[in-house]
């Protein structure tokens, strides 16, 4: 009797976990002329964003490449940002992969999220580099 019981509470609390455990984070792939998530491609972000609104993740992982992604980024950030709080990581890469040339990164800039979910450019202090 102990032993059907310890069982059925196992099996209960294996299907609680199941039920809230934590969401594989969702990858979105930015690229100049496109948003990318799982079979999902736009020019625009809102469809993206829908389709990661659909899945309810709780880490939302952005791989940006190519010239010219930071306001396609922010703009991604901004429409994900008013409908949902996911933690967002981010990473560049200076080739596209699947590309054979090399579009050069940026401008080295820093950035940080405002209180008010908006990204902006910080000035780095010279005295930093010296």
């Amino acid at each position: 009797m102990f032993h059907r019981k310890l069982l059925s509470l196992t099996a209960v609390l294996a299907l609680l976990a199941g039920c809230f455990g934590a969401a594989d984070p969702v990858h979105v792939w930015i690229s100049s002329d496109e948003y990318k998530t799982g079979t999902v491609k736009s020019p625009l972000a809102t469809p993206i964003v829908d389709e990661v609104v659909r899945q309810k993740p709780k880490v939302v992982q952005v791989t940006m490449c190519g010239a010219h992604t930071a306001p396609k980024m922010v703009q991604f950030h901004t429409e994900l940002r008013a409908r949902m709080d996911a933690k967002m990581t981010a990473g560049f890469y200076e080739t596209c992969p699947g590309k054979k040339v090399a579009t050069p990164p940026p401008a080295p800039q820093i950035l940080r999220f405002r209180t008010d979910g908006r990204l902006e450019s910080i000035a780095p202090s010279l005295s930093q580099y010296h």
